[in-house]
């Protein structure tokens, strides 16, 4: 994988030159920290209510399920519909779904079956949502600038694992869990009110013509595309090994470093603070090859390995430092690159294979690192998601050095 992506762009912020694309990058900024201030009010709730960790696993699963079940038919909606008009009807619905659970909060008569049934029509509308604001995204901004672009709005949703849990932290215990929920339905007018204030004759156009086939297509060209399996292949096995700190960081902060709550939320807040400079490093970027992915995923694995034998916790918070950083880099550069090397007219199909991946990896990733944590510790746990991220380096070198030479034609 030889093929470079490149802007002509200049400065961290070029693609903000876009008007549609400053209306969009400031609409997620509220919404996402609303959507983080939202899940975290929501899994303080149902434990609130049944004092259950099964309880809580099932808002996760409620959440998720549906991305994992009609996440590809949503990115086949993205190629065959107008994408601003879907964003517009998937928004107000999640607005609509918060609105609900703040009233029911704030009246006393919150249920968890109430919970996880709003949870799940969220999350149906997410599956949607998700592959078509990835997809979106291109629309807005010239080719050049769309990896520019790809990193700010990644280095949005860092910027939210700092902010919206910190602001849930405040507002549970100051004015109430319904009002994080109200606030989050707020959130949502501003995304709303940023889409319809668009001006769609800016849009760069789709060609539907071929973009009007099944999810069947999409996986039948991804499967013959190279230049797309290998990274969505790399994309699945890092975030099942790197992206799970939040199970990690607890078992890490108790377990092995002897802390609590306390230290778990600045661990945490170290590895998110990293993951935003990592997004706004990618920013300033000038080009990115689907080579370099390698590297990245190796410097995934060597930060990670760094967290998984350092003594001590300042040690440990600049390896997670540098993990967050590392992580933020190959995510970011990795949608970038699937999206500016998959046609146009399969875009929504490709990031919905991004998307699933990256979440629903998450979960299988999450129950392996339980596993080995429960049987041999934390520590090596760790070690384990480390050790993936270093062989996928080697295997993805090997299989971008075997479709360059298919690729060559015969002498």
């Amino acid at each position: 994988m030889t093929q470079t992506h490149s802007r002509r762009g200049s400065g961290t912020f070029a693609s903000l030159h876009s008007r549609n694309y400053r209306l969009f990058f400031f609409g997620q900024l509220v919404s996402v920290i609303g959507s983080w201030l939202h899940q975290v009010a929501e899994t303080w709730l149902v434990y609130s209510i049944t004092d259950s960790g099964i309880a809580v696993g099932m808002v996760m699963a409620s959440r998720f399920a549906p991305v994992l079940t009609l996440g590809l038919w949503g990115g086949a909606l993205a190629d065959r519909y107008d994408r601003r008009r879907l964003l517009l009807v998937t928004q107000a619905l999640r607005g609509l779904c918060a609105g609900i659970l703040g009233v029911l909060a704030l009246a006393g008569a919150a249920r968890p079956s109430a919970v996880y049934a709003l949870a799940f029509l969220a999350g149906i509308s997410n599956a949607v949502d998700n592959p078509v604001r990835r997809a979106f995204i291109s629309q807005l901004v010239r080719e050049e600038d769309l990896f520019n672009a790809v990193s700010l709005t990644s280095s949005v949703m860092s910027a939210s694992r700092v902010i919206g849990p910190l602001l849930a932290g405040v507002m549970i215990a100051t004015v109430g869990v319904g009002w994080c929920f109200v606030i989050n339905a707020v959130s949502y007018l501003g995304v709303l009110l940023a889409l319809w204030a668009m001006d769609p004759s800016q849009f760069r156009l789709v060609d539907r013509s071929k973009g009007v086939g099944t999810v069947r297509d999409g996986l039948r060209y991804v499967r013959n595309t190279p230049t797309l399996l290998v990274p969505l292949v790399m994309v699945g096995v890092v975030s099942a090994s790197a992206w799970n700190w939040e199970t990690l960081l607890a078992l890490h902060a108790t377990e092995t470093l002897g802390g609590g709550e306390r230290l778990f939320t600045v661990l945490f807040a170290t590895m998110s603070v990293g993951t935003l400079l990592g997004a706004l490093l990618n920013a300033s970027r000038k080009s990115v090859s689907q080579g370099q992915l390698v590297w990245m995923a190796a410097g995934v694995g060597a930060a990670m390995l760094g967290v998984a034998v350092v003594p001590g916790i300042p040690l440990t918070m600049v390896m997670l430092l540098c993990s967050g950083i590392a992580a933020a880099i190959f995510n970011t550069a990795s949608s970038a690159v699937i999206q500016l090397t998959s046609s146009p007219e399969y875009h929504g199909r490709v990031m919905a294979m991004f998307s699933v991946l990256f979440v629903g990896t998450k979960g299988i990733g999450g129950a392996v690192a339980g596993v080995v944590s429960e049987g041999a510790g934390v520590r090596w746990a760790i070690a384990v998601g480390a050790v993936a991220c270093l062989l996928l380096a080697v295997w993805a070198r090997a299989a971008s050095a075997r479709s360059v030479v298919q690729a060559q034609p015969a002498s």
